[in-house]
């Protein structure tokens, strides 16, 4: 509901939704994840439902690492095409070894705790 008030006040919309599991070789979107999936899909019937495979982790400009999944969460067919990939990953790995992904504000760690705002997650991330 949240995200939805933030996306309404802002005039964004939720266009895909991606996980990492805790455990590398889960690969698995489990409950919660389909529940995200569906409600995106039932506003943006084109959303993104992408699961990081942790197993293989370092993703290359060919082979990104990423898993498209349907709301089932069942792997789908779809091709994922990353534009200027290699640039990408290139920041991607600049962010890793900073650290920042020990900074960011999860959602869920918002509601536990007001004063970890996740909107203040896109400080760390130039343009």
């Amino acid at each position: 509901m949240l995200a939805d008030q933030y996306c309404k006040a802002n005039d964004t919309r939720l266009i895909g939704y991606y996980q990492g599991n805790e455990l590398s070789d889960d690969t698995e979107l489990g409950p919660f994840g389909k529940k995200i999936a569906e409600k995106l899909r039932s506003q943006c019937p084109r959303a993104a439902v992408l699961l990081l495979d942790g197993a293989s982790m370092q993703p290359t400009a060919t082979e990104l690492r990423l898993l498209p999944l349907g709301v089932d969460g069942k792997r789908c067919s779809l091709e994922i095409v990353l534009m200027d990939a290699e640039k990408t990953i290139a920041a991607l790995d600049g962010y890793i070894s900073e650290g920042v992904q020990q900074k960011l504000v999860d959602f869920d760690s918002h509601l536990d705790d007001a004063s970890k705002d996740w909107l203040d997650n896109q400080r760390f991330f130039s343009a």
